[in-house]
């Protein structure tokens, strides 16, 4: 909202008469507590834009701005875009230098405020509005300038891949084109492929072209989707669209498959190879290559099922983020959050109908009850242990539970109902 007449006066007398050089190193000091900010900073000699002549410009420009009013000045508009750009162009994630600026600003319209009398002060309650749209300016700049940098790194063989990949998935028989996309990169086209998703948890959308790059030197079909990759991998020992064989020991690294340790360790997959199953395994070789990785995969699906798998695959791998997982993790293992997952509006009236009437009965501590025992797997002594309760206590607790929520903590079935939607409540993501 444009910030009144009177305000906007008061606001170009402060400009007129605050000492820059003072109001750029406060706002400097603020920066150099952030993490956000030494990310960027720390290790360089020249920093450019980054040091104290930057922050200068980047508070006279909004200072500026605010007191004269109407729209930025093109210039500054440009330079805005080259240093979004090349925040970009090192991958760092905008969010990082969304944040930065946030902080800056705050500290900036507190050094604004205690250069002004309390009459000023008064007057400039509506000048806040300024600060919130120059941020609204900086954003549409930096998505801007992502955008441009993200199409400028999506190469030909990305976009050869997103093609193919997209033919493939809809289940399309290969024809010539598709042996001519397939051959320049280097993909072998076969009867069946090992889908695959991954993601490096947050990382740039620009990191994961990179990925996806390195996944394709590797043999795969790989594409970024912004926040993760997809690819399919050939099936070793298949035979192509033209009857020859595809190669197994190449694809994805390599060797044979290994098996993926039971539980939710987060860590990597063992080297152990898996019994009667010597096919190599792209979450696993992809998770080797890149320790940053959260990895999926899952065994050759034949074409017309791929969309199916990548589908499921990609909500894996957004759930084992959120778990703190890292390294190849098993799609099996999550199979029960991703029924959750694929049915967002069923996962949350289930937890209504669990969870529903505790709390709308003011009982919020039967509904932390009710989550210890789900997290024990139904075991009083370790619920209670957990809560620091009696087992009297808990034992009263459940009865309660039992009768205002019309459920059976002994039934098979209540307790899985009541798992799940233990898992809902605790924040699993939901597509």
């Amino acid at each position: 909202m444009p910030i009144d007449a009177a305000s906007r006066e008061v606001l170009r007398g402060l400009v007129e008469r605050i000492e820059l050089d003072e109001y750029a190193a406060r706002v400097q000091r603020a920066l150099e507590e952030m993490p956000e900010y030494q990310g960027f900073v720390d290790g360089r000699v020249d920093r450019d834009d980054r040091g104290p002549a930057g922050i200068r410009w980047n508070v006279e420009a909004f200072l500026r701005w605010a007191a004269d009013g109407g729209e930025p000045a093109p210039e500054a508009l440009d330079r805005l875009r080259e240093m979004a750009g090349a925040r970009a162009a090192e991958g760092r994630p905008p969010e990082e230098g969304l944040a930065v600026y946030r902080r800056a600003m705050r500290a900036g319209w507190e050094a604004v405020l205690e250069a002004a009398d309390d009459r000023e002060r008064a007057a400039l309650g509506g000048a806040f509005d300024s600060a919130l749209e120059w941020l609204d300016i900086v954003a549409e700049v930096f998505e801007r300038a992502y955008a441009e940098q993200r199409d400028a790194l999506v190469s030909p063989d990305e976009r050869r891949a997103r093609t193919l990949l997209e033919r493939l998935a809809a289940g399309a028989a290969p024809g010539p084109d598709d042996r001519r996309l397939a051959e320049a990169l280097g993909f072998a086209l076969a009867d069946s492929y090992a889908p695959l998703a991954a993601a490096v948890p947050g990382a740039s959308a620009i990191e994961h072209l990179r990925v996806a790059a390195q996944l394709r030197a590797r043999g795969l079909l790989a594409v970024a989707e912004g926040s993760r990759v997809v690819a399919l991998a050939p099936a070793p020992g298949g035979r192509d669209s033209v009857g020859g064989s595809v190669g197994g020991d190449g694809v994805a690294g390599g060797g044979p498959r290994t098996a993926v340790p039971p539980g939710r360790s987060g860590g990597q997959a063992s080297a152990a190879p898996a019994a009667a199953d010597h096919r190599p395994d792209p979450a696993v070789a992809a998770a080797r290559d890149d320790e940053r990785l959260v990895a999926a995969a899952l065994d050759p699906t034949p074409p017309a099922a791929v969309a199916d798998a990548l589908a499921d695959l990609r909500a894996v791998v957004a759930l084992a983020t959120a778990a703190g997982e890292r390294g190849a993790v098993d799609p099996d293992r999550w199979l029960a959050e991703l029924l959750l997952f694929r049915s967002p509006r069923l996962a949350r009236r289930l937890e209504r109908r669990i969870y529903g009437p505790l709390l709308r009965a003011g009982r919020p501590d039967l509904a932390d009850t009710l989550d210890a025992l789900a997290a024990a797997g139904f075991e009083r002594a370790a619920a209670a242990a957990a809560l620091s309760l009696h087992r009297n206590t808990l034992a009263q607790r459940a009865a309660r539970i039992e009768s205002l929520a019309g459920l059976d903590l002994a039934d098979t079935a209540d307790r899985a109902r009541i798992w799940l939607a233990a898992r809902v409540r605790a924040g699993l993501p939901l597509g």
